[in-house]
């Protein structure tokens, strides 16, 4: 959730940042317009505080399908079991989403997936996508590439992506994180003046 708050953040005030780092984002998708729609309805009609079982199934419910004998809902963040089970000890992590919270997070996440975002983000801004290819949000890296075709499209000077084989969603819980925060320490010493 937070690569598509930091893809608007870099659009809205580029004078505050010297780069961006998006970690496990996800491209255009059809489904997204049609969630938003649907958020927006429920939220309507039973309010933005209701829990919707059939938007939680449809957002992350199929997250898993890709992991044989998942043992957890939530085994798509990470291959790292001992990170997995914490988060599903954690009332902060296991909650629920509303709709209202889906009409909103599906609203930026359509936002910052159109041409025209990608248009206006500073053309100098250094940017760097990373993200697991077996993280189902980024599509296992279908989406992450749309993302940098269309930066790549709107004249982005400095843009780089980085796909990890075998790694999911929370690059920094991962079980290859060091070589993560090696590339992204590297990333930005080599990018970004000190």
């Amino acid at each position: 959730m937070g690569s598509f708050y930091a893809r608007w953040y870099a659009e809205r005030w580029p004078e505050t940042i010297a780069g961006l780092i998006v970690s496990g984002t996800a491209g255009p998708r059809l489904l997204n317009q049609v969630g938003q729609a649907v958020a927006a309805v429920l939220a309507a009609i039973r309010g933005p505080r209701t829990v919707s079982p059939f938007m939680v199934r449809a957002n992350t419910g199929a997250y898993c399908k890709r992991i044989p004998d998942a043992q957890s809902a939530n085994a798509w963040l990470t291959r790292d079991e001992a990170v997995v089970r914490a988060y599903d000890a954690d009332p902060l992590c296991t909650f629920p989403f509303t709709v209202g919270s889906y009409r909103e997070m599906l609203g930026a996440i359509n936002h910052v997936n159109r041409p025209r975002w990608a248009r206006a983000v500073n053309k100098t801004l250094p940017i760097l996508l990373i993200s697991g290819a077996e993280d189902p949000v980024g599509d296992y890296g279908e989406g992450v590439r749309k993302v940098w075709a269309m930066l790549g499209d709107a004249g982005i000077q400095d843009l780089t992506c980085e796909i990890y084989e075998g790694a999911r969603h929370e690059l920094h819980n991962e079980l290859n994180r060091t070589e993560v925060f090696e590339y992204v320490l590297h990333w930005i010493e080599d990018r970004l003046p000190a």
